[in-house]
């Protein structure tokens, strides 16, 4: 199992971060990757949403679809995959750090299959760094 963290703080205040991260849609603007985020249309974010995303990783395309299991607005949203390759768990926390600033964090864990697994900790360091990556993406889409 690897785990990933990662934060960035964002001059936008907690609200409107918390609406941009809780549209599936939105993963494709920021989230390396990311070809596509489908939902149900007009579906709100929440608990037993869900929606599919199509990914690649390593060169590796995957599809896998996301269920909300934890939603408490405007301060944290927890997803996991129940279909596809990977099993995932991600936690994205929002606090606000000032009237309009928000640092955003990450903490996810998977289990690795197949390939992946036989390259843990190489996957975990560029899971990391996609990450990384990813959130500074995220700021400058938020703040442009």
């Amino acid at each position: 199992m690897i785990k990933v963290e990662s934060s960035v703080i964002i001059n936008q205040p907690i609200e409107k971060v918390f609406e941009f991260l809780t549209k599936p849609e939105n993963d494709a603007k920021w989230y390396m990757g990311v070809e596509s985020m489908d939902h149900t249309p007009g579906e709100p974010a929440g608990v037993g949403s869900t929606s599919q995303s199509k990914t690649t990783f390593l060169g590796v395309p995957i599809t896998v679809t996301w269920e909300v299991i934890g939603y408490d607005p405007p301060s944290m949203i927890k997803a996991k995959t129940v279909e596809g390759p990977l099993t995932v768990e991600g936690t994205y926390t929002l606090e606000a750090v000032a009237e309009d600033q928000t640092k955003v964090s990450v903490h996810g864990e998977a289990d690795l299959v197949g390939v992946f697994d036989l390259a843990e900790p190489f996957v975990e360091r560029v899971a990391k760094r996609h990450w990384d990556a990813s959130f500074e993406n995220l700021k400058d889409v938020l703040e442009g």
